[in-house]
């Protein structure tokens, strides 16, 4: 049978193809505007040859390509449409369903579908331009379109749904063989939300450049040359975080092995995270690996802290004291006499640093009373360290490295804490040149060779602890300036994550709470962040 097409849709038209398994293709044609071509068929094809048309309105579109992506449409306008095919009818048995081309100038719908596969792209209503498909036997399917706007847009994976008011994309093609292949030249999306289990993202507003997605046997690989998000904000049960402007350039790619960003920039950052005490582990504890502090040396600045001390004692049954600590910091080092000047005046007379041999003590040491020294803590020094011990001097990492000597019977120096105030406490310090933290996987690498790893941290505030009593509040405020820092080894949820290089320009703002000496929230502000060669793998 061959006809003019105009007569075929004076009454309208539907074709319904079956397939092997599952839905038919279906197509419902209710009118057509200045339509002129030919239709021809016979029982295994339909042909339509040179057709073209002002107008075509379909009632419903349902269409497969391939075995596992389907479009659906419901309804759908076409403006200056034109179309060359051969259509496969009945059961396919090999066959392509649809071999030729289409056009069409405009193109409108609503309701509009994607699936493939699990994945499944639904939007309220669909606006098109120089939109094109085409489709060769046993070569991939390609759909083109110069602009593309949805709205009302959801995505769903078997892990995630993503909604969106609304998005346009300029320059884009689609290519269905085995799995799927898509490319835009630019992609602009409004009022994002997303859910994965108990993380809930939204941006305000977003634009990515030179667009590539793939859905293979691999899953979806994501790359793009350039991505900005306006808004953004993430949040978990036990945390919010909000970014005003997040720049994304010399590239981004998502795929099975991991996540790789070129460089990154963020305008402002803030942040909130409640700290969740640690639930208490069954067992003997582990014991945890040494944690490198050589980054210590590079430390300098001062520390001012009044430390309020009521302690229950064996011999003078209660102490109630204050402790001034003004301690400036140069190189990693302390003066320890210096240090031990700042105690009042008993812990002062009766407590003393002094080098012993290869060892830096700290001894109780009555006046007037012989043979009272008694080593309440001390430290193993080097060579080098006895050098600067010779000079009052000891490095701030050496005590950490606190030894304690053995008892005869515990019970000699029991004492009783009642309480233990810092307040205030106020420090300014920065960290020179060049160095590294590592413990185990983790290396944080510090600074470079022409910028200091943290030109300025501020610290301000007062912890308080009242053993056996209700926890005490108290609060840090942190600020900060020019940071500069790579990380190698961070594990964060399940991933490891690397950063070549990251520069925060502040730190603002920084609040860390505290009950008794437990932290139980931050909240901040980081402004001016920059980050190069980022890596979750």
């Amino acid at each position: 049978m061959r006809i003019a097409i105009d007569r075929l849709l004076s009454e309208g038209f539907a074709l319904e193809l079956p397939r092997e398994a599952g839905e038919s293709d279906r197509l419902e044609l209710e009118r057509g505007v200045g339509v002129r071509g030919v239709y021809a068929s016979d029982r295994e094809t339909i042909v339509l040859d040179g057709v073209r048309a002002d107008e075509l309105d379909a009632a419903r579109v349902t269409w497969f390509i391939g075995e596992t992506t389907k479009v659906l449409a419901a309804p759908l306008v076409l403006g200056g449409a034109e179309l060359d095919a051969r259509i496969a009818r009945g059961v396919l048995h090999g066959r392509q369903r649809f071999v030729g081309r289409f056009g069409s100038r405009e193109l409108s719908a609503r309701a509009v579908g994607l699936d493939v596969g699990a994945t499944r792209l639904a939007a309220a209503a669909l606006e098109g331009a120089g939109v094109s498909y085409q489709s060769a036997q046993g070569e991939p399917a390609e759909a083109r379109a110069a602009r593309l706007a949805l709205q009302a847009l959801a995505v769903g994976t078997e892990r995630v749904r993503v909604e969106l008011e609304g998005a346009e994309c300029r320059g884009a093609a689609l290519r269905v063989w085995a799995g799927l292949e898509v490319a835009v030249a630019t992609i602009e999306l409004r009022g994002g939300r997303a859910k994965l289990g108990d993380v809930e993202i939204s941006f305000a507003a977003a634009a990515a450049g030179d667009v590539r997605l793939s859905k293979n046997e691999r899953g979806w690989e994501i790359a793009c040359r350039s991505l900005s998000l306006r808004g953004l904000e993430v949040r978990t049960p036990s945390a919010r975080v909000v970014v005003s402007r997040l720049e994304i350039t010399e590239g981004l790619r998502h795929e099975a092995a991991g996540l790789t960003l070129g460089a990154a920039e963020i305008d402002e950052l803030t942040a909130e995270l409640a700290l969740v005490e640690p639930a208490p582990e069954s067992g003997p504890k582990p014991r945890s690996a040494p944690f490198d502090l050589r980054f210590l040396d590079a430390l300098a600045g001062r520390v001012f802290v009044d430390l309020h001390v009521d302690v229950k004692l064996p011999i003078i049954k209660r102490r109630v004291a204050t402790h001034e600590f003004r301690i400036p910091i140069e190189g990693g080092k302390i003066d320890f006499h210096e240090l031990e000047r700042d105690l009042a005046f008993l812990e002062d007379a009766v407590l003393d640093f002094k080098l012993k041999g290869d060892r830096l003590v700290f001894q109780k040491d009555i006046p007037l009373v012989p043979f009272d020294e008694e080593t309440i803590v001390y430290w193993s020094l080097d060579d080098e360290e006895i050098a600067l011990a010779k000079k009052n001097l000891v490095r701030l990492r050496r005590l950490f490295d606190v030894e304690q000597p053995a008892r005869k019977d515990p019970r000699e120096s029991k004492v009783e804490l009642v309480q233990l105030d810092l307040d205030p406490i106020e420090a300014v310090l920065r960290l020179e040149g060049e160095s590294e933290i590592v413990h185990r996987s983790l290396v944080v690498r510090l600074g470079g060779a022409e910028k200091d790893a943290l030109g300025e941290l501020r610290v301000a505030g007062a912890v308080r602890h009242r053993p056996d009593q209700p926890a005490q509040p108290g609060e840090l405020r942190v600020d900060a300036r020019e940071v500069r820092a790579g990380v190698e080894g961070l594990a964060v949820g399940g991933r490891t994550v690397a950063v070549d290089v990251a520069e925060i320009d502040a730190v603002s703002d920084v609040r860390v709470v505290f009950s008794g000496l437990r932290p139980t929230a931050v909240r901040g502000a980081l402004r001016g962040v920059r980050a190069r060669g980022v890596r979750a793998t």
